[in-house]
């Protein structure tokens, strides 16, 4: 009987995923590159903001079990949560408006199975931009019984 293990998650690791799941990454900041142990690729980690990165991004370096690392700035790309940006509500349409108004997840159900941190940062930006389009909502005379039949459920 062989006792090797062959099952990669039995490997021993320098470097703990911290297993942030894709909702936290409408902040859109990641590590990429390549982990040698399970010759995986791709985003490695989604992380909070710039800084948050780059400190995740030396602590991977430092274990030796990374290579072709880098930080990268998916803001514009990436919405797991379907939350527009603040940009884009400037620019939407009384139509796209009523549409997420009626749609949109809760701010921060998207985040639920993520740590507190990334939870309530997820749950505060998603609430302000809720705000806005509330605020727009509003401004366009509200969810008339036209608008609200011309977006059906």
């Amino acid at each position: 009987m062989n006792d090797a293990k062959t099952d990669v998650e039995s490997l021993p690791r320098i470097y703990k995923y911290r297993g942030y799941q894709c909702a936290v990454s409408f902040t859109g900041w990641c590590v990429c590159g390549s982990d040698k142990v399970t010759l995986g690729g791709g985003v490695l980690e989604w992380c909070v903001g710039e800084d948050d990165a780059r400190a995740v991004m030396c602590l991977m370096s430092a274990s030796g079990e990374f290579e072709n690392l880098h930080v990268l700035d998916q803001r514009e790309t990436v919405r797991a949560s379907g939350y527009p940006t603040l940009a884009d509500v400037e620019s939407a349409s009384l139509f796209q408006i009523g549409s997420w108004y009626r749609f949109l997840g809760s701010p921060g159900a998207s985040a639920i199975y993520c740590s507190r941190e990334v939870f309530e940062l997820v749950r505060k930006t998603e609430s302000t931009i809720l705000r806005r389009i509330e605020q727009r909502l509003r401004e366009g005379g509200g969810m008339t019984p036209q608008l609200s039949k011309q977006i059906g459920w």
